[in-house]
């Protein structure tokens, strides 16, 4: 769910319902304060064995709602940065007021909010964002990158709880125990700590030299954090192989050579992304693999 924007609500709606068998996976709340819940639309699921989601930052809306919904059923285990905090849903209508037609070409547009929606223990994901179980240092973790940075976005509050049976809890604390102690000597992880401790002193204020020597340390420190950002993503150690799975592979031979070439480049980003080679680490313990 790593820079997932989110989408519509009954797909994250249908996504978190794979995974659990049956219950409420949320709640909404209308402009005029009337709460219902949503309900799983498939009973049953696809699949039962452990499940790991990645979020961060840039994780929002819908797909903070999937999180939240596997997170409050201890269906998977959250890793990651904790996401951007928007609970909340809307429709995009035509700006004219004359009845709609299918045959009319309508060239301007708002978005209006509808309603918020609520997890199903009754907190929200407005503002709070989903916080992970485990956490990995996050490029997006800057809360001005947020809703909540936003003058005009809605206040949180909560509403009522679900009923719902949870499974039984993860075993969080000694995976991320292990986790932390991984990546606290990880260079990679410990660059975007770095950077996330720069970007907050940036924001409330710096010293700059204005001597041309003590400038040019300075100088030469704040690009060596950025070219060690750009560097250390290159490199994944975790031996991890990646490939297609059948249905993808069958898609990709009939392709042509630029698609090709992108589910190639795809591949290899994925080989090389280390926050997910610290997810499989964190599976393998969980698994005891």
């Amino acid at each position: 769910m790593r820079y997932n924007g989110g989408g519509s609500m009954w797909e994250a709606m249908q996504l978190a319902g794979i995974f659990i068998d049956i219950g409420p996976v949320a709640s909404v709340k209308e402009k005029d304060g009337k709460v219902r819940f949503l309900k799983d639309p498939n009973r049953g699921t696809m699949y039962d064995g452990p499940l790991l989601v990645l979020i961060n930052g840039a994780s929002a809306s819908a797909s903070e709602f999937v999180a939240a919904v596997l997170q409050d059923y201890n269906r998977a285990l959250i890793v990651g940065g904790t996401t951007y905090g928007k609970g909340t849903a809307q429709v995009v209508l035509p700006m004219d007021t004359l009845p709609f037609s299918k045959d009319k070409n309508y060239e301007e547009f708002v978005k209006v909010t509808q309603r918020k929606f609520y997890r199903v223990n009754g907190s929200t994901t407005q503002w709070k964002g989903v916080v992970p179980d485990i956490v990995l240092p996050d490029m997006y973790a800057d809360e001005l990158y947020k809703e909540k940075a936003n003058l005009s976005a809605l206040q949180p509050d909560n509403s009522k709880p679900g009923i719902y049976q949870p499974a039984a809890a993860l075993p969080v604390e000694a995976l991320a125990a292990k986790s932390s102690q991984r990546v606290s000597s990880h260079p990679y992880f410990n660059t975007i700590s770095t950077f996330n401790s720069w970007l907050a002193a940036y924001r409330s204020g710096r010293t700059i030299p204005l001597q041309w020597n003590p400038y040019a340390v300075h100088y030469s420190k704040i690009l060596s954090m950025f070219k060690a950002l750009g560097k250390n993503d290159k490199v994944n150690d975790a031996a991890i192989v990646v490939r297609n799975n059948g249905f993808d592979l069958q898609r990709v031979q009939v392709s042509t050579t630029h698609s090709k070439e992108i589910n190639d480049a795809y591949l290899q980003q994925v080989q090389k992304d280390i926050l997910l080679a610290e997810a499989y680490r964190i599976m393998m313990d969980w698994t005891g693999k």
